[in-house]
């Protein structure tokens, strides 16, 4: 099965949306549509028989304008003979319709105020100069709404068809009135409500294209590349770099695939997938990925991954795949959106019938107010785009999440059951602490220690950072340790009774799983203390969580000591020694009486448990099934990525109540207004044009809903838990 993206520029509704999907649901080898009018994309699932130009080509048939994402704007004669395009034109003709629909705005409601005033004796000529420019309005800038009304034909009528029935009628009429010279004229409304329309579609165009930044990463990939062929290098585009290859990477450049670093050591900007803003030191045979920036000197690196394949795509694929999914709440207002256009243009005829009888001078203006003040893109967009705004700013604070569903189901999480071992303390152990005996330097004594266990292979050799100390006879003791000669002296590095240690073996006070010792000249010169240390500002990330009002909990495998030390440092409840099972058993009695769950874990022995949970988390060092299976993946090592998580997607719930509130009270207050001529037309325009642009700019403020720092710069509300 083969996955297409389309961005849809012009799909505005859920009207668009139904009649792409009347265009491609009978085709054969179309197996799912997807839709996201936030993003105005459509992800398309088929066979490998259906090309993406015939896509493009059925959709291109009913009037709308589709291109591949991360194309830059191809057309169908684009993807077929290779021609590019420029994502922005639709922005840029739509900005050069606004210009004139506002240049003859100024000129008209110029001449509306004389006409107003009670000029009679110029009154013919002030009709006859707002016909003329209003004129290239409707024949040039009010285009767009004639284009997509006739798209109405092949399938439900979209929200495009009141707008340009009323531009129309009005027109229309006000012509009739002008040749006649008897009647009102409503030119001033027909290029007001035209220019604020315009104004309001290119508003919401380029804050989709705000929201949509990220999917511009891949395409923003540097387009040429530097592969090395027999030691020489030769510049060639990126298209042409496969698996294998061996390319070099600049000073400063961006990293155009995923691949091995044959050189080292490296200094990697991976901001773009964790949300950090520092640099990560790589060193050869590590793995470094495509989107990230090389801060150091050049490097060479063999290729392992390109194009969709890449880690990034894949990243990209599944945040893509989140925003389309549609709770439950999204769908009711989509089948609200899908019947509202008719029961409009019903209600504008009653309305028109109704003044006709009443009072016949209010029933034209009122039933054109009527087409034109409902909105049912506010209530169509008023998810999606919070959605897609909070969607992006987890990606950058290091957050993917998998459904978007979860947005709604995580403000409601009450219980936290966390793994410890690689979730709270970091995945490889370290040395946390060191005593020194005698005469000894603990300097000196971790330079000597890692010297010798640079010769080593065992698991906690790789503790100790490299040291240049030049040793003789080096000698590896099985169960045991090192031994080697150092200026003269024999040092031991290793156990307790290997290094003359005895009953004088110290024990740690920390979170000590095991000690390593030193000895030089037969003396006892260190003791080092192995373990697990806490994730950096862990202590920090778990007040906030438990800000929020979330119920912290430990569970491990570990044995009694070591998690009570953890859960003393963080202040939480804990269980430890538990099997895989008992964590599952632990999280299902949990479950009930209103309780949500969420695990957070790293393991394969966690996966009962991320099974089980209500809400599932992956930690960045987990395996790829992990991974797999777990609902949202931290893409951070941060632990304040968890707190961010909870933040934003508990903003998200509000600016989503925000946004359905507002679209159903504009909609239910706005109409009837109309109905009864309390809004003439063109305050009709005004208000249809701010409806839906208040819902995109609303959900907008997601995008700066503050990190959590973690160092006493983010502030907690304490009754809600939000950041401020």
């Amino acid at each position: 099965m083969n996955m297409t993206t389309l961005n849809i520029d012009d799909m505005h509704c859920a009207s668009c949306t139904g009649k792409i999907q009347v265009a491609l649901d009978h085709l054969e080898g179309v197996l799912r549509l997807q839709f996201n009018p936030a993003r105005r994309q459509l992800v398309v699932s088929h066979t490998s028989s259906m090309a993406a130009h015939e896509l493009i080509a059925h959709i291109e048939r009913i009037g709308f304008h589709p291109y591949l994402s991360g194309s830059d704007g191809l057309s169908v004669t684009d993807c077929q003979d290779g021609a590019g395009g420029n994502s922005g034109n639709r922005a840029d003709d739509l900005l050069k319709r606004l210009g004139v629909a506002g240049l003859a705005m100024m000129q008209v409601m110029m001449v509306a105020v004389a006409l107003y005033s009670g000029v009679d004796e110029y009154r013919r000529v002030l009709e006859f100069t707002s016909l003329i420019f209003c004129i290239p309005v409707v024949s040039y800038s009010a285009m767009p709404f004639f284009v997509a009304a006739l798209r109405s034909a092949t399938g439900g009528l979209g929200m495009d068809v009141p707008i340009a029935l009323a531009i129309i009628i009005a027109f229309t009429s006000s012509v009739v009135a002008t040749l006649s010279g008897s009647g009102d004229v409503y030119y001033d409304s027909v290029v007001m409500f035209t220019f604020l329309l315009l104004a309001a579609r290119y508003i919401d165009l380029k804050l989709k294209y705000r929201v949509d930044a990220q999917d511009a990463l891949m395409s923003s990939l540097p387009r040429q590349v530097i592969r090395i062929i027999a030691g020489e290098r030769d510049t060639c585009d990126l298209k042409e770099l496969r698996a294998g290859d061996t390319i070099w990477v600049g000073e400063g450049a961006q990293i155009p695939a995923d691949g091995i670093l044959l050189s080292g050591p490296a200094y990697i900007d991976e901001a773009l997938l964790t949300g950090e803003d520092i640099q990560t030191v790589r060193s050869g045979d590590d793995t470094v990925y495509a989107g990230t920036y090389n801060r150091g000197a050049g490097v060479s690196i063999r290729v392992i991954a390109v194009s969709d394949k890449t880690r990034m795509a894949a990243i990209n694929r599944m945040a893509g795949e989140a925003q389309i999914s549609k709770n439950a709440v999204a769908q009711l207002a989509d089948r609200i959106a899908g019947i509202f256009i008719p029961s409009v243009l019903l209600l504008s005829i009653v309305t028109y019938l109704g003044w006709k009888i009443y009072d016949p001078t209010q029933a034209f203006s009122a039933s054109l107010a009527v087409l034109v003040i409902s909105c049912p893109c506010a209530l169509s967009l008023a998810i999606p785009a919070a959605l897609s705004a909070a969607m992006l700013r987890l990606r950058q604070a290091g957050v993917l999440l998998k459904d978007g569903k979860f947005l709604e189901l995580i403000p409601a999480v009450t219980d936290l059951f966390m793994d410890k071992t690689g979730t709270l303390t970091q995945p490889k152990p370290g040395v946390s602490g060191i005593k020194v005996f005698g005469e000894f330097d603990a300097q000196w004594c971790l330079s000597v220690a890692g010297a010798l266990q640079s010769y080593s292979s065992h698991p906690l050799a790789g503790c100790f950072a490299s040291s240049r100390l030049q040793l003789d006879a080096v000698k590896s003791v099985p169960g045991s340790g090192l031994e080697a000669i150092f200026a003269g002296k024999p040092i031991r590095i290793g156990s307790a009774g290997f290094c003359g240690f005895g009953a004088r073996a110290e024990t740690s006070t920390e979170i000590a799983e095991k000690n390593v010792y030193l000895a030089v000249g037969g003396e006892p010169a260190a003791c080092f203390f192995i373990d697990n240390p806490l994730r950096k500002n862990a202590q920090e990330a778990v007040k906030l969580l438990t800000a929020y009002g979330l119920d912290v909990h430990i569970v491990s495998g570990d044995k009694q000591d070591n998690c009570e030390t953890v859960a003393r440092a963080l202040d939480v409840k804990f269980d430890a020694e538990q099997s895989p099972e008992d964590k599952w058993k632990l999280i299902e009695h949990s479950k009930g009486d209103h309780r949500i769950i969420m695990f957070v874990g790293d393991g394969i022995n966690d996966l009962p448990s991320l099974a089980g949970a209500d809400v599932s988390v992956a930690m960045l060092e987990a395996s790829d099934l992990v991974k797999s299976r777990a609902d949202v993946v931290l893409l951070t090592t941060r632990l304040g990525a968890l707190a961010d998580l909870f933040n934003i997607a508990r903003r998200t719930r509000s600016i989503t109540r925000q946004n359905l509130l507002w679209a159903l009270l504009y909609n239910l207050l706005a109409i009837p207004a109309a109905a009864f001529a309390f809004a003439p037309p063109w305050l009709a325009a005004l208000g249809m044009a701010l409806s839906s642009t208040l819902v995109m700019l609303n959900a907008t403020r997601l995008i700066r809903i503050p990190h959590s720092f973690l160092n006493g710069r983010l502030k907690i509300r304490p009754a809600t838990g939000e950041s401020y």
